[in-house]
């Protein structure tokens, strides 16, 4: 009877050992087996070639360089590539971002990595402008005097209809950038932009970022926070939602007003992230019980058999 006591807390070590692994492997998780792979070519512009510094106002205005584009770049392409992997992400910035650059990331490599089961991204944070029928990207090396380096809305829309992907994601966070819509919808392409086609799109020293990149980087940092219908999956949908009523109510306290819009097609079924594993809330509190109950016993078991070893040693005695 003694050894049995003394053999019971190692089994109910095991066996809490046992349950942690898996309510570990219960845990929701980003899916490592998933078919479907994710690429991103991300572009900011803040150095632009053939523009100054910004005067010392609160906020750069059209016609100077910018404050924190590439900053918006950065960062929204370092966290895509800790989900999705940073081989899987195209950076450009300021003077790497040139229109023949950005071309050839477009055209070339994303073209050669993707295929049509696969989910692409393009993002930019920059200046744009707009004519009377069409928008334009401003690249590092777009020229004061003339537009020829200038990417223009349907320029930017052939690139992409280029791709195999059946599901495209396009972010343009700059100056009337909602113009960009018209253009570069299509059905299984979500097309997000940070204002309306004749509003401004803002930057602000308070958030290091352009607002409405700093609220998309806020809600992928808060993913369990916009999942909304808990499926466990986060989609463009979801990330979209939260960046635009925060952009909104934050772009309303500096009275700039700034209103973000999303094109009306299938973007439900774009997903930013597919996770695994059980969202359950309930099971991770029953789990962690029965371990403080394992724990419990495995004192007790401890404390009954030193007791009744005790008690031999003295009835040996």
């Amino acid at each position: 009877m003694v050894k049995l006591l003394k053999n019971i807390p190692i089994i109910l070590l095991l066996l809490m050992i046992n349950l942690q692994l898996v309510q570990s492997s219960n845990n929701t998780s980003y899916a490592s087996d998933n078919p479907v792979e994710y690429w991103a070519v991300v572009i900011g512009v803040a150095d632009y070639q053939y523009m100054d510094p910004p005067p010392l106002f609160p906020s750069s205005i059209k016609g100077y360089d910018l404050a924190y584009s590439s900053a918006d770049a950065m960062e929204l392409a370092a966290k895509l590539g800790s989900i999705w992997d940073v081989d899987h992400i195209k950076l450009l910035v300021d003077s790497q971002a040139t229109k023949l650059s950005i071309q050839n990331a477009i055209t070339g490599w994303l073209d050669s990595k993707e295929d049509e089961n696969d989910i692409i991204l393009f993002y930019f944070s920059g200046h744009s402008w707009q004519s009377n029928t069409h928008e334009y990207i401003m690249p590092y090396n777009s020229l004061v005097i003339s537009r020829q380096d200038d990417i223009q809305d349907i320029t930017l829309n052939s690139w992409l209809n280029c791709l195999e992907s059946n599901q495209q994601i396009v972010i343009i966070d700059s100056c009337n950038s909602g113009g960009f819509v018209n253009e570069l919808y299509r059905y299984g392409r979500a097309v997000l932009t940070s204002c309306k086609k004749y509003e401004d799109s803002y930057e602000y020293a308070a958030l290091k970022h352009s607002v409405f990149t700093y609220y998309i980087l806020d809600a992928l940092n808060n993913l369990d926070g916009i999942d909304k219908n808990n499926d466990g999956g986060i989609c463009i949908e979801e990330v979209f939602d939260s960046a635009e009523s925060n952009t909104r109510s934050y772009s309303g306290i500096s009275l700039r007003d700034q209103h973000p819009g999303i094109s009306n097609c299938a973007y439900e079924s774009i997903n930013l992230i597919y996770t695994q594993g059980d969202k359950n809330t309930i099971l991770p509190y029953i789990s962690y019980s029965i371990i403080i109950i394992i724990i419990i016993l495995m004192v007790v078991m401890r404390f009954v058999y030193l007791s009744m070893e005790k008690r031999d040693n003295i009835d040996t005695k």
